[in-house]
């Protein structure tokens, strides 16, 4: 069983990676700390594949790479040289997962490059902000023949096209081998979702104190009052359009942010105020996930004895074709029963091993970590992550 890693916040660098700021370098010590802090809950907040090294370069691990390459994708649109594509599967109760494939020129005539990406989104403001993060998988030199886009989609494990026209296609009974290799990448996003819940309170806490402190700072100036204003409009935008509430400080907090940067806008005391902040809860979340990684090894020791003594078959949390865990959606309140009914639904999985990749070690983690989650839920703690689970009735009784 992989622990969980994220990133060393004690390493550092003269230069930090920012690729949405002219030059896409930050120099500025202050500038790197507050933006490396920001990328670290950003990855917890994101559940994201990966995680920011200290020079701010993007790295998803070997392991689960290799998943991303494996598991069947099938084309949703194309755009000049690149192909939009999504997992075949779902990861489990998670949303399918996006790629883009670049053709490239090589340096040889007749030869082109192709580059399989993942797409990542990273949400603020509850969807509001919103940026991708791209990462290549792999990239392979293919002749720019008759057979270009058939050896491309044999390379990538891409499904082929119903027409010409690249026109959506389903998996039907036949393909589905009710399984696709995301156990890594299944375990990362269930241990993220628990810090995240664990960290959230202390998330609100510290985006409060900020966002009061810099509205303060901002009153009585010309610039600030432009940014006051600018930041209304948009709050009442989200209100209206995306149910902000007015307890909702980490989304006003990250809103505030954006409209300072926009602006052009950031005193000295107001850019260490945001920098704190992130720290903060940058520092709160390592310690959490410390903790985790030791209670998550005894667990481990102790589950797999028991396995073997008792013979345990697994259990999976299974999707609905009504829905699944999605970011980027509005937020609406949350019924806490039908969550709580959601995260309870699983059942026995078929233990053959030649149908799953989870070793029994895995799957007593994941029992015990849906028994953590679900009962350190509290109503309040609903309003973000965990109110993307859409309500999973009619639990589909297939293995993933």
């Amino acid at each position: 069983m992989e622990e969980l890693n994220i990133a060393d916040l004690d390493k550092s660098n003269s230069e930090y990676l920012r690729k949405d700021i002219d030059g896409g370098i930050l120099t500025d010590k202050d500038d790197i700390e507050r933006y490396k802090n920001e990328q670290y809950v950003n990855v917890i907040d994101n559940l994201m594949m990966g995680n920011y090294n200290e020079m701010g370069e993007y790295i998803i691990e070997d392991d689960i790479k290799k998943e991303l390459l494996e598991c069947r994708k099938i084309v949703e649109d194309n755009y000049e040289n690149i192909l939009f594509l999504k997992s075949a599967k779902p990861v489990n109760v998670f949303s399918n997962v996006s790629f883009a494939i670049r053709i490239l020129e090589a340096d040889e005539v007749l030869m082109r490059i192709a580059s399989l990406e993942v797409l990542e989104p990273i949400y603020e403001a509850n969807g509001y902000i919103e940026n991708t993060q791209a990462t290549v998988i792999q990239r392979i030199k293919v002749k720019n023949d008759a057979n270009l886009t058939s050896t491309i989609f044999e390379k990538f494990n891409v499904l082929p096209k119903d027409d010409p026209e690249g026109a959506k296609r389903e998996i039907t009974d036949e393909e589905d081998d009710q399984h696709e290799p995301f156990a890594q990448l299944l375990n990362r996003k269930m241990r993220l979702l628990y810090i995240k819940n664990k960290v959230r309170s202390v998330k609100q806490k510290e985006d409060e104190i900020c966002y009061n402190k810099n509205k303060t700072l901002l009153t009585g100036t010309i610039k600030g009052e432009m940014v006051l204003e600018s930041l209304s409009k948009e709050e009442n935008i989200l209100k209206k359009y995306m149910g902000l509430k007015s307890d909702d400080y980490t989304a006003r907090n990250q809103l505030l942010n954006k409209v300072m940067e926009r602006c052009g806008y950031m005193t000295q005391e107001i850019a260490r105020n945001c920098c704190d902040c992130v720290k903060h809860q940058a520092d709160y979340a390592k310690q959490a996930i410390d903790e985790f990684k030791k209670r998550d090894m005894g667990r481990s020791r102790q589950t797999m004895d028991e396995n073997i003594i008792q013979r345990r078959d697994p259990t999976v949390f299974r999707p609905s074709d009504r829905g699944r865990y999605e970011a980027p959606e509005p937020p609406k309140r949350p019924e806490p029963n039908r969550i709580l009914d959601a995260l309870n639904g699983v059942s026995t999985a078929d233990a053959d091993s030649s149908k799953n990749d989870f070793n029994r070690s895995s799957r007593s983690f994941l029992e015990s970590l849906h028994a953590d989650v679900t009962s350190s839920l509290t109503e309040s703690s609903l309003t973000e992550g965990l109110s993307r689970l859409k309500s999973l009735e009619n639990t589909d009784e297939r293995s993933l």
